[in-house]
């Protein structure tokens, strides 16, 4: 969790430092193969909760800049067509300094939030942190990096049927 290293006292929602009270930041991976329904949970977990979700296939790679495969066919599903240390820095930026900023992926679902929720009944059951932050990190690489692994807090694996 996203906390200074100056005289703090943790407890369970927040830090004191001092007398200046500081929320904690939760980073939560959800990772898992493609159409697993990561940006749909995602989504979802976004909106009972109202907090941001950092796309990891918005740090994808320029086209030019992608590998090739051995057949020379270029390769989005690898590690390397991915700017990690850029994600890094956004991961890090979310944890440390008690703002982020969501950052939109293309894969959006047809469906509206409003009806998903309907058809769960999670709408009786939303609460609000109000002492944590949660900040929501969506991508099917996300564990492909041990230094992204180390980053999040809670770590969710979706596995596609």
């Amino acid at each position: 969790m996203g906390l200074k290293k100056v005289g703090w006292v943790h407890s369970r929602e927040g830090i004191f430092v001092g007398r200046v009270y500081i929320e904690m930041i939760l980073l939560v991976g959800v990772g898992g193969s493609s159409c697993s329904g990561k940006s749909t949970l995602c989504q979802i977990l976004s909106h009972i909760f109202s907090c941001p979700i950092l796309h990891q296939d918005a740090f994808y790679k320029h086209d030019s800049d992608i590998p090739f495969t051995s057949d020379q066919i270029k390769n989005w599903d690898c590690p390397e067509a991915l700017d990690m240390p850029a994600f890094l820095n956004v991961l890090n930026q979310a944890k440390n300094q008690n703002s982020s900023r969501m950052i939109l992926g293309q894969n959006t679902p047809n469906h509206s939030i409003e009806s998903l929720l309907d058809a769960v009944q999670l709408k009786n059951y939303k609460k609000q942190a109000s002492n944590i932050k949660i900040v929501l990190v969506d991508g099917f690489l996300l564990y492909s990096d041990p230094r992204v692994y180390q980053e999040l807090d809670i770590k969710l694996f979706l596995h596609g049927i």
